[in-house]
């Protein structure tokens, strides 16, 4: 739901016996809630899978993505799942590959119908490469996990499920407090911990942790379910 940045801002502040912050606090609190919530967003707390589309050029393998990129959106966290269309609107899954995958392959300016695809997560433009240069102007279509796009001021409004708020205001008063050196209650940070952990938990219920099998003697890892080898 829509919430006013100062609303959660003044929520924080008082936690730590701050009742009036001046505009040098706003200014640290937003400085702080866009560092909390980016590192939230790479411990994966946040819910925002986004489904995007994007064509693919003939004969290349390389696309930028971010503000400005190749594809001109958000940068992703992390792809989720990706598949490609083609002119006779057939689908065909594309594989996540790893760094090792990706090096090993000899020939990279091969042209065919993709089948594999490797994100690094550059900044500001992360990089999105194909195993093949595409022979036609597939579409391709993504699911991303994103985070929080950056507040600018306390008047800015943010949309977010209501079970966050809590999280939000408990975990910024902790980090204010620790940049004023305010001493808190033991209760505020148990309580910033348990909200934490609650998300944590409802997130955990929708990744799907995929059956894998160690091989000590080679160092690959065997998914069971598909049965590919990621050497890692």
């Amino acid at each position: 739901m829509p919430t006013a940045m100062s609303e959660i801002v003044n929520a924080a502040y008082r936690k730590i016996g701050i009742n009036t912050p001046s505009t040098a606090d706003n200014n640290n609190a937003i400085e702080a809630f866009n560092n909390m919530v980016g590192i939230m967003g790479i411990e994966g707390l946040f819910p925002y899978v986004i489904r995007e589309s994007f064509s693919l050029t003939v004969g290349q393998d390389t696309y930028t993505i971010g503000s400005g990129g190749t594809f001109n959106t958000v940068r992703p966290i992390r792809i989720l799942s990706l598949f490609i269309r083609d002119s006779n609107d057939d689908d065909f899954p594309i594989k996540l590959f790893a760094m090792s995958e990706y090096n090993s392959i000899t020939e990279k300016s091969q042209s065919g119908k993709p089948t594999k695809a490797y994100y690094i997560p550059e900044f500001p433009l992360a990089k999105i490469i194909f195993n093949y240069d595409a022979d036609e102007a597939y579409t391709a279509f993504f699911e991303f996990e994103k985070g929080f796009t950056e507040v600018a001021t306390t008047a800015t409004t943010i949309n977010f499920p209501n079970e966050y708020k809590a999280m939000f205001i408990y975990n910024l008063a902790v980090v204010l407090a620790e940049d004023k050196k305010i001493n808190l209650p033991m209760s505020v940070y148990a309580t910033a911990q348990y909200y934490k952990q609650l998300i944590d938990n409802i997130r955990a219920m929708t990744r799907i942790t995929p059956k894998v099998k160690f091989d000590m003697f080679t160092g690959a890892t065997l998914n069971i379910e598909t049965g590919d080898y990621d050497n890692g």
